[in-house]
């Protein structure tokens, strides 16, 4: 089992990994970045794509229903976004702000 050190505790990389992904959620209050739905299971999504590069850092992942992150898979996430019906300006600025924090 791995470890790593979260302020003076030896936690499993396992409740790190959910604690990441926890406060993701948390943050976008457990909705869509994409759709604003809020589903029972939400998975993260890679704003920029791994496979073109992306990094699996918090300003490069939201939380998106299930629908949004197969329909997104790997196109650029601002042609996907504001082709589909349910684009938003505002919701779109919330994204971009988001992936434009340190």
């Amino acid at each position: 089992m791995s470890y790593r050190i979260e302020g003076s505790e030896l936690v499993s990389k396992r409740v790190t990994k959910n604690s990441f992904r926890r406060e993701i959620i948390n943050n976008w209050e457990g909705c869509c970045a994409y759709c604003g739905s809020q589903p029972e299971k939400i998975t993260l999504d890679h704003v920029i794509p791994k496979v073109k590069g992306g990094m699996t850092v918090p300003s490069n992942l939201v939380p998106a229903c299930a629908g949004c992150n197969v329909s997104k898979n790997h196109c650029d996430v601002w042609q996907w976004y504001q082709a589909q019906p349910f684009h938003t300006a505002a919701r779109e600025q919330q994204i971009r702000s988001w992936i434009d924090q340190s």
